[in-house]
């Protein structure tokens, strides 16, 4: 004789619906970038602003108008609306306007600053 054992589950399934609202917000610098900035030649300028955008925005640096690419002169980091533009060996030539231009489908938001470079500071023989 043959048995035949049956089980019967009962699963109840529950679902939720949730409306996710994300705001657009476009570029504004909550840290816009000094009026000027003062450097000793052969130190390392370090120009840094933060920008709110949603959608996250496209930032780019200018130098006297013209962008500014990583180089081993140049530095540029950008982590969550913070961007820096490290200036690596200042010199004289590196005297003139930046500017941090963040970019978004939004709309745009700039930020500029004059950068002197000043001679260095003389040491004790």
């Amino acid at each position: 004789m043959e048995e035949t054992l049956t089980i019967t589950r009962t699963v109840t399934t529950t679902q939720r619906e949730e409306q996710v609202v994300v705001q657009q917000v476009k570029p504004v610098f909550v840290t816009p970038l000094e009026p000027e900035i003062y450097v000793r030649e052969r130190g390392i300028a370090r120009l840094e602003c933060e920008v709110d955008s949603h959608p996250a925005p496209l930032v780019t640096w200018f130098v006297n108008g013209m962008e500014v690419k990583p180089s081993p002169h140049y530095e540029i980091q950008y982590n969550d609306g913070k961007s820096v533009l490290l200036i690596i060996e200042v010199g004289p030539q590196d005297t003139g306007e930046y500017t941090c231009r963040a970019v978004s489908e939004l709309g745009e938001a700039i930020s500029s600053t004059t950068l002197y470079v000043q001679e260095p500071a003389k040491t004790d023989v």
